[in-house]
């Protein structure tokens, strides 16, 4: 006969006893009370057995290991033994019948076992309250059978597959491949959170957020902002907040929550359904549909707005699609940390237009608000190297020579930056008043000794020169000094930049090759516009700092800027020009890129 460890295994595997082996384990059970603890410390291990070695507690744990190798490895392990099969036949924490063989075998069994150990480790230890150990005390007569108590968690919903900074709110460190439970609570403070729900829709979550997944279709949020990207086979996803309800109709979109807990909704791709979380009485709650392109938006009060605005850009929230240039960010790779830098660039409040002349694409990548694919001009731009240490990974500056002028038509049209920012007069050009505009730009003469008539930009409605050019910034007239013109008709008004305003005198600042970064103001006014121009002052000086010019233009209206360079003239370097509604974006702007060159 085998010995009583022998058949306390075979009773706890499952098999049915005899009637002499059972009467057998019980007398040996009676009498010792240290048989009566092995029992006990038997059926435990069992218990614990079976719960870390069945394939969906293994498929749930997998996710934790980092380790590609091991990960690698189990999955092939689980390919072999035909786990589409057992999740057919086999429910989650179930055991084979009596006296049957598991379908998936103890070689299998074995396999699964062996790269357990090097995931788990058994870390959470051995919680006797859900062992299913019996004490054999019953008569021999009945049969020693196991009594299982089992606590199911929560359903996974979905799984963590990025957190960048993330800092969570409870001190508990979120990682990647961390399982999200249907009504778990996500409270972070700080950084970008990505997870995958189990119907394959892509979340991001910028923090602080605090939200709940209440199922894999359905989020509720109370704090911060998210994208999601829908797969097509998952439509219906539901983002709820405190004022409103957002539900997908196979898109891609953003949610947000302010301050007084109004909801943002941005629709990049298909449609989304955006619902008032304000009820009247039995009444259905209202309704906008939003389509592609276009925003929506919910008041604090709950109140739905049914106008619907044009998106200022494609990145006001972290999209799924930049999540792998943060990991590459982070990793170290400069052209990834130009992308995300772009990225944030373009979410900047204000930003109306931005050129940083990128090399590999001729003008055409990185380029914010400008009509064509890159610098118009007759002969191909040439771009070289940047003004200053790269801001961007590929960052150039646009060479303008002698006799060359290049043209960057800014983009005008009824759904851009300016028209939405109510910059546009009703024939289509910049200009419209009451408005405020700030432009910044780069410039350096290659060779200060060769002046010729004039080298600058001009802000223009067309492509003639002076007829055509209401501003020009730069030197004209062979003078060797910076100054503004303004042109009224027929007529030029000069205006040399003062070096040192806060005197009565004016001290002109001398044309030569250094780099030079230009901000101008412009006012736009029923009677006249008013500018001020301001060169080599910090953005964060400038709110105190007095121009070193000021004039009036009567009609200020442009649509192009004008980068041009005259004959026996010096070529110009022009870089980094940026249009906004503020000088707060002109200097986050200029953040962004010193921020990331000092990472490179």
């Amino acid at each position: 006969m085998r010995t009583p460890i022998e058949l306390l295994n075979a009773h706890f595997d499952g098999k049915i006893l005899s009637q002499d082996e059972a009467r057998s384990l019980s007398r040996w059970v009676g009498a010792d009370p240290d048989n009566a603890r092995t029992v006990v410390e038997l059926g435990i291990i069992h218990s614990q057995a079976d719960y870390w070695l069945s394939v969906p507690r293994f498929l749930d744990e997998l996710g934790d290991s980092e380790d590609p190798a091991i990960k690698k490895s189990i999955e092939a392990a689980l390919e072999t033994i035909e786990i589409d099969s057992y999740r057919k036949n086999v429910s989650a924490n179930s055991r084979s019948p009596a006296g049957s063989t598991p379908s998936w075998g103890w070689a299998a069994a074995a396999v699964a076992a062996s790269l357990l150990i090097g995931v788990v480790s058994f870390p959470r230890g051995i919680d006797s309250g859900k062992a299913h150990a019996v004490i054999a005390s019953a008569p021999a007569e009945e049969k020693l059978a196991p009594k299982p108590i089992v606590v199911e968690p929560a359903p996974v919903v979905a799984t963590v597959t990025e957190t960048i900074n993330v800092e969570s709110r409870s001190g508990s460190r979120l990682r990647r491949g961390q399982y999200v439970r249907r009504g778990e609570s996500l409270i972070i403070e700080a950084g970008v959170l990505a997870v995958t729900t189990a119907d394959g829709c892509d979340v991001v979550v910028e923090g602080p957020a605090k939200l709940i997944f209440e199922g894999s279709q359905q989020i509720a949020m109370s704090e911060g902002r998210l994208s999601a990207r829908i797969d097509e086979a998952a439509t219906g996803l539901i983002v709820k907040t405190p004022t409103a309800r957002v539900v997908d109709l196979g898109t891609e979109f953003g949610v947000g929550i302010g301050p007084d807990l109004a909801t943002e909704v941005a629709v990049y791709e298909g449609v989304v359904e955006l619902y008032s979380a304000r009820t009247d009485g039995d009444a259905p709650s209202p309704s906008k549909r939003i389509t592609a392109g276009r925003a929506g938006h919910v008041d604090a009060d709950g109140s739905l707005n049914f106008a619907v605005q044009t998106l200022p850009n494609d990145r006001e929230f972290i999209r799924p699609d930049e999540i792998a240039s943060l990991r590459k960010a982070r990793s170290g790779s400069a052209e990834a940390r130009q992308q995300t830098c772009f990225y944030a660039l373009q979410r900047t409040r204000g930003l109306m237009a931005f050129q940083s002349f990128d090399i590999p694409s001729d003008g055409a990548a990185y380029s914010v608000a400008f009509r064509e694919a890159s610098p118009r001009s007759a002969t191909s731009p040439t771009i070289t190297h940047d003004l200053q240490s790269r801001r961007l990974y590929s960052s150039g500056a646009l060479l303008v020579n002698e006799g060359e002028h290049a043209f960057l038509d800014i983009d005008t049209s009824s759904d851009s930056p300016l028209a939405r920012a109510k910059l546009l007069t009703d024939r289509g050009l910049i200009g419209r008043s009451g408005a405020e505009l700030w432009i910044a730009w780069k410039t350096r003469m290659t060779d200060a000794n060769r002046a010729g008539d004039h080298a600058g930009m001009s802000l223009m409605f067309g492509d003639q020169r002076l007829m055509q050019e209401p501003l020009f910034v730069g030197y004209s007239g062979g003078k060797r000094t910076l100054a503004v013109a303004s042109n009224v008709g027929s007529r030029t008004v000069e205006l040399e930049l003062d070096a040192d305003p806060d005197t009565f005198a004016v001290d002109p600042m001398p044309l030569d090759d250094q780099t030079h970064q230009w901000v101008m103001q412009i006012i736009f006014g029923e009677r006249g516009d008013k500018l001020a121009v301001w060169c080599d002052v910090p953005p964060a000086e400038i709110r105190t700092a007095r121009p070193q010019a000021e004039t009036v233009n009567a009609n200020l209206i442009f649509d192009r800027l004008r980068l041009g360079v005259s004959d026996d003239a010096s070529a110009w370097l022009f870089d980094d020009i940026v249009l906004a509604t503020s000088i707060n974006a002109i200097a986050e702007v200029q953040e962004l890129q010193s921020a990331n060159a000092a990472r490179r």
